[in-house]
């Protein structure tokens, strides 16, 4: 009994050793299409836009603007994604997970975002959007309508993503 016990524990720990909860793993979801799912089901425009929060006169976070005004002159950069590319901005924000399921916040306090992914209808209204800063790990929603696990190894791809965005 003892050594079926023994056994047990060895194989049960070879699952553990090397995943960390705080580790940030794909685990796509066949019965869902990510780009079905709010807001990439509603918006007709996604766009990236990045701004220097340091600047004198800009805002310290996209809330600064209303759902129908938008001061695009305070972005820094500013790109449409394209509907071919959206798919892949859906799957890096709702695919990519911890691996371990659990309320984790690994953000600092700073929060000077400087890049947010912007959710418009057809008259260029604000529907949502995704507010991110790099530097302290952290994110905030326009709305409550969606949510997403925001690990460490997402942020390494949302950047990859963005300079392969801005080189189009």
């Amino acid at each position: 009994m003892n050594k079926i016990l023994c056994l047990f524990l060895i194989f049960s720990c070879s699952f553990v050793v090397g995943k960390d909860k705080y580790d940030c793993i794909y685990k796509k979801n066949s019965k869902v299409d990510v780009t079905k799912k709010y807001p990439f089901n509603i918006a007709t425009k996604i766009i990236w836009v990045s701004w220097k929060s340091d600047e004198e006169g800009m805002p310290k976070t996209i809330k600064d603007y209303t759902k129908e005004k938008i001061t695009w002159e305070n972005f820094s950069d500013s790109v449409s994604i394209s509907n071919s590319n959206k798919g892949n901005l859906a799957d890096i924000l709702f695919n990519y997970k911890y691996a371990v399921n659990g309320a984790y916040d690994l953000s600092s306090k700073c929060y000077i975002p400087r890049d947010a992914v912007l959710f418009l209808d057809k008259n260029g209204t604000l529907i949502d959007y995704v507010e991110m800063c790099f530097e302290c790990t952290d994110y905030r929603l326009m709305t409550t309508k969606w949510k997403f696990d925001f690990c460490e190894g997402k942020l390494d791809l949302l950047k990859k993503y963005k300079v392969e965005q801005l080189k189009k």
